[in-house]
């Protein structure tokens, strides 16, 4: 499917003039997608997703948080849009909530949930992504560190999942 856009020839995303990063039909992503410039879905991503523009192919699925400068869904889309442009295409199903700039829904396109035009949308999660990755070490990640709990003790007199000695285990079947 060729790349479609809903910008006007007055604006200008900010970000690289690259080739769009793909996430091809059959793959699933669990986990977020942060990139400088265009990401493609026509697969599968289970997080949240930072980019200059998102397109959701018609067989794309998103679960999470989308946050892009202009956002296209022709699939899926499960969570939360946050953009400047959204335009929803006929045939796209949208469950969650939309902020936007300037919202585009076509007949056939079904949204349920909220949408909320606001002034401004702040997009300094998608436009500071562009930053992180000049600055960020080859192979780093440029997501906050999520600190992990503490582990915790086994209780004394608790349940040892360790095989006893002498046991041996016969298959079921």
């Amino acid at each position: 499917m060729a790349q479609e856009s809903i910008m006007r020839s007055g604006d200008k995303a900010p970000g690289p003039d690259g080739a769009p990063s793909v996430v091809a039909t059959g793959l699933r992503i669990i986990g977020n997608v942060v990139s400088g410039g265009v990401v493609h879905v026509e697969g599968e991503v289970d997080g949240d997703i930072q980019c200059t523009e998102l397109t959701i192919g018609a067989e794309g699925r998103v679960s999470g948080q989308a946050t892009a400068f202009a956002v296209v869904v022709f699939g899926r889309m499960t969570g939360t849009i946050r953009a400047k442009h959204v335009r929803i295409a006929s045939g796209a199903t949208v469950v969650g909530e939309v902020i936007h700039e300037r919202l585009t829904i076509e007949a056939g396109a079904r949204l349920d949930g909220f949408y909320r035009p606001v002034e401004k949308v702040e997009m300094s999660a998608a436009v500071d992504v562009r930053q992180q990755f000049s600055r960020a070490p080859q192979g780093e990640s440029v997501l906050p560190r999520r600190s992990l709990p503490p582990s915790r003790k086994r209780p004394r007199g608790g349940i040892s999942l360790r095989q006893p000695q002498g046991l041996t285990l016969k298959p079921l079947h």
